[in-house]
C-alpha cells in the first residue's frame, strides 16, 4: 500500500431488484467464490461484475471440452456389481438445498456416486493438498448428489496442470462447514451493500476483480480492518 492512492473508483451502484431477485437456486460454483472471498461472491453474483485475467481465461480453456458435453443424471445404481457408469457435465438442483451445479464428471461405481471437478492448476502444496473453497464446492455436489437419491461420501478434485486426482472425503465436519458457507452466502445474496474487502491477503493478487474492488484502496478510504486471508 501506498501512501498516495489517488482518486477512489467507486464501485457501480447494486440495483435495488439485485437482491430480491436472488431467491433462485444459488449456483454451486458461487459457494465456492464465497469461501474464497465473500465480497468477491457479491460483486459477481449481485452486482454481476466480471472481469478476466489470464487464471479465468485458461480456466476456461480446462472446462471448454467438458461443458460441451451434457449427460442425464443417472439412476441410483440398484445392483451394486453393476460395472461402473461415467456421465459427464451432469445439471443438479434441489429446492430443499437451495443449490443448483454442474458436475464436470460423475463416475458411478460400487453403489457410490463420486463428483470429480476439473482444476486448471496443479495439486497445491499443503497437508490436504487442495484449498478450502474446492473442498466446499466439492461437497456442494455431494450434497446434491444424495438429494437425488445417490450415495455419496467423498469426491475427486482432478488438476490439470499435475495430472492428478486427488480425493476429499465428506466429513462430517466439511459437511457442517460448507452448510454454514451457504446460509452465510444466501443472507450475503440478499444484501445491497457488498462485505469489506480482505486485508492484505495474497488472494487479491491473482483476483479478476482486484481493479474493481479496490481492496487496499478501500480499506484505506472506510478505514476497515478485516481478517486477513489465506491464500487459495
Amino acid at each position: 500500500m501506498t501512501d498516495s492512492i489517488g482518486p477512489i473508483r467507486p464501485i457501480s451502484p447494486i440495483s435495488p431488484i439485485g437482491p430480491i431477485a436472488r431467491c433462485e437456486p444459488l449456483p454451486v460454483r458461487m459457494v465456492n467464490e464465497y469461501a474464497y472471498c465473500p465480497r468477491l461472491f457479491h460483486l459477481m453474483y449481485v452486482g454481476e461484475r466480471w472481469e478476466d485475467n489470464d487464471y479465468t481465461a485458461h480456466g476456461r480453456s480446462v472446462h471448454a471440452r467438458i461443458d460441451s458435453e451434457n449427460d442425464p443424471m443417472p439412476l441410483p445404481p440398484t445392483d451394486p456389481d453393476e460395472p461402473p457408469a461415467i456421465a459427464r457435465s451432469v445439471s443438479l438442483g434441489s429446492e430443499t438445498l437451495g443449490l443448483s451445479g454442474k458436475l464436470d464428471l460423475l463416475e458411478l461405481e460400487a453403489g457410490r456416486a463420486v463428483p470429480v471437478d476439473t482444476k486448471r492448476g496443479c495439486v497445491p502444496p499443503t497437508p490436504q493438498r487442495c484449498y478450502e473453497p474446492e473442498r466446499v464446492q466439492l461437497m456442494c455436489q455431494g450434497l446434491l448428489l444424495r438429494e437425488h437419491g445417490h450415495a455419496s461420501d467423498y469426491g475427486i478434485l482432478y488438476f490439470a496442470a499435475s495430472r492428478r486426482r486427488v480425493r476429499v472425503d465428506f466429513t462430517p465436519e466439511l459437511e457442517a462447514r460448507t452448510l454454514h458457507l451457504i446460509s452465510e452466502a444466501r443472507a450475503v445474496a440478499n444484501a445491497v451493500d457488498p462485505p469489506p474487502p480482505l486485508t492484505d491477503s495474497p488472494k487479491c493478487v491473482g483476483c479478476s476483480l482486484a481493479g474493481i474492488c479496490l481492496p487496499d484502496e478501500t480499506n484505506l478510504l472506510i478505514g476497515q480492518q478485516g481478517e486477513p486471508g489465506t491464500h487459495r
